[in-house]
């Protein structure tokens, strides 16, 4: 019966600015959503638990999604998107991740918290929106990213990431230049 919240970002290496943004969206589930299961996935969730453990009564932490970034075949932007998307409806392609893919089924709300690892210089990172962008279309995941740098840009990437970010239901970026990407 609850809802089920799941938050993509970049806590636990610790960075300040990525740390702060989870503990600020975790904070605020803690007070409008209590009673919510609560689910980060992040690169590094044993660091993201000690950082973030006691933020909401019903957080947890994973790094399913984090296992297709570093699986995806290439830096391509295709090749990474398109493993993204695929990933979603088959879990086999991470098989060790299995139930953790087959779990993206029960989510809600897919919140890619921003900041700038969404830019070129890592490429695979786009697998996290591409997966966000999966969950709703196999799934009806209502899905969000807020507060990302997405620049510089592959332009390679940028249709693709265009026709994809229109589809969520939150779309907010952190700076003028990311803006005008989508524009």
């Amino acid at each position: 019966g609850q809802p089920v919240i799941y938050l993509i970002g970049t806590c636990g290496h610790p960075n300040f600015g990525d740390e702060f943004i989870t503990a600020a969206w975790l904070r605020y589930l803690a007070q409008k959503m209590p009673s919510a299961e609560v689910w980060v996935d992040s690169a590094r969730p044993g660091q993201s638990a000690v950082l973030h453990g006691d933020s909401h009564p019903h957080v947890r932490f994973v790094d399913t999604l984090y296992h297709a970034v570093l699986n995806a075949p290439s830096e391509s932007p295709a090749d990474v998107l398109a493993f993204g998307h695929d990933v979603v409806g088959a879990p086999g392609l991470i098989s060790r991740e299995a139930s953790g893919i087959e779990f993206l089924e029960h989510v809600d709300v897919a919140h890619v918290m921003g900041g700038g690892y969404l830019a070129s210089a890592w490429p695979r990172n786009l697998t996290l929106l591409a997966a966000a962008g999966a969950m709703a279309e196999r799934y009806g995941t209502r899905t969000a990213l807020t507060g990302a740098g997405l620049v510089p840009a592959d332009p390679a990437a940028v249709p693709a990431l265009t026709k994809l970010l229109a589809t969520f239901d939150v779309l907010d970026v952190r700076d003028e230049a990311s803006r005008e990407l989508l524009a």
